[in-house]
């Protein structure tokens, strides 16, 4: 909470430690920025494509960083999705889109769909974090951002149940907004995979409309075992 305050009073302060920055490019500070463990392969089997196996019928699955308890990475993604800015998401997601451009075979994309908030707790936090990034992926891939998907109820946090009873009410959640996403190819963008529950199921959402290609795309990773 402290940071995410400093943050807001200090902009150009390093999301993971607060320290002060010079440059209001940048979000991290040199040594918060060597300390990420970086999760994306520049080819084969990605780290984040077997938590989906036998679950959803993906191309590919890309996550940018590691993510365990207390490290720099978790930081980051607190002040990203607490920290009241928009724009550092944004940033975040652009840093994704380089790395995944930059891939020996890169994801052919025609649309991101970013997993939606319920309409009171975007208010509330005033983002969806998936939203923003995933139109810094868009910027840099150079593609649009549609709201395939909408929050169809507003319940507590999933993230203290465990992998089946998230994917019990997760596929409850959700439903396609109405958006043609016949015949493209579609990545599915969030900031943080745990049990990978909520993915599954807006991926199987979309789906349903039939889509080319279906990827998955996440800013972080949980290291744990599925």
């Amino acid at each position: 909470m402290f940071q995410s305050i400093k943050h807001i009073v200090f902009p150009h302060a390093c999301v993971a430690c607060g320290s002060r920055l010079p440059n209001e490019q940048h979000y991290l500070c040199l040594r918060c920025e060597l300390q990420l463990p970086q999760a994306l392969m520049p080819t084969g089997i990605q780290p984040l494509e077997p938590v989906f196996w036998g679950r959803l019928l993906l191309q590919g699955a890309f996550s940018n960083y590691h993510f365990t308890r207390g490290s720099t990475v978790q930081k980051m993604m607190h002040t990203l999705k607490y920290g009241g800015d928009p724009r550092v998401a944004y940033h975040f997601g652009r840093q994704f889109g380089l790395r995944l451009k930059k891939l020996a075979e890169p994801p052919l994309i025609d649309i991101i769909v970013p997993v939606p908030l319920h309409p009171k707790k975007e208010r509330k936090r005033g983002y969806n974090q998936a939203t923003w990034i995933a139109k810094g992926i868009a910027d840099i891939l150079e593609v649009d951002v549609q709201q395939a998907l909408e929050r169809v109820e507003h319940k507590k946090s999933l993230t203290t149940l465990n992998r089946i009873e998230r994917w019990k009410q997760s596929g409850e959640l959700y439903r396609n907004s109405g958006i043609d996403i016949t015949g493209k190819r579609l990545l599915l963008v969030d900031d943080v995979v745990t049990t990978g529950s909520t993915l599954d199921s807006c991926g199987n959402i979309l789906m349903e409309k039939e889509p080319q290609a279906l990827y998955i795309g996440a800013l972080a990773q949980a290291m744990k075992r599925y």
